[in-house]
């Protein structure tokens, strides 16, 4: 089980090579975790921008208010966002795998033939049911940068914003390893143990 105040250090893990921040967010899109390197670089970036300000004339392009980096963002706005984007690629991936071929009943089987089948094969459809429609990796680019959402449990995801400079592989590297972690560390939970 992860406690609250590790969670920023475990997302901090994977922000290095172009990874600027991660979050760990629920299904709903809420937020619980981000990155610290988030909280510094946006400390950093407003310290600057105050000081751009006072040395420059007001302009009001609306060109010059577009932000720039990630790190403008709040991360629970991030949050909310991907877990709309990624319930969408989620329902979308379900109604594709009920279009599959795989998924048509051929017109020989007959309800005692199903009945007969080994309770192998019927684990093994529950199984398949239980991951129709789970989202295990998902890199979407951006203007920004990449934004990498990986799966962690049934109701989690872990989320990565990079700048233009990060490799797809390198990403879904950390993206599913730090996944896994999340996963193994929610367990507990995710079996009712607790």
């Amino acid at each position: 089980m992860i406690r609250s105040s590790r969670i920023p250090p475990l997302l901090n893990r994977i922000c290095t090579d172009g990874i600027v921040s991660s979050y760990l967010i629920t299904t709903d899109g809420e937020l619980l975790g981000c990155s610290d390197a988030h909280l510094k670089m946006s400390n950093v970036n407003s310290n600057t921008q105050l000081s751009h300000i006072s040395s420059q004339t007001p302009n009001t392009s609306s060109l010059e208010d577009k932000t720039e980096s990630w790190e403008d963002l709040d991360p629970s706005d991030i949050s909310a966002l991907v877990a709309e984007a990624v319930d969408d690629y989620r329902r979308l991936g379900i109604e594709l795998s009920l279009l599959s071929p795989q998924n048509v009943a051929s017109p020989d089987s007959s309800p005692e033939k199903s009945q007969l089948s080994s309770s192998g094969e019927l684990n093994n459809l529950k199984s398949k049911e239980k991951d129709r429609g789970r989202l295990n990796c998902l890199i979407i680019e951006m203007e920004k940068g990449l934004l990498g959402v990986a799966s962690a449990t049934s109701s989690t995801y872990v989320v990565a914003l990079t700048d233009s400079t990060a490799q797809h592989g390198y990403l879904k590297m950390k993206l599913t390893a730090l996944a896994s972690y999340v996963r193994e560390a929610f367990l507990p939970i995710e079996n009712g143990s607790m």
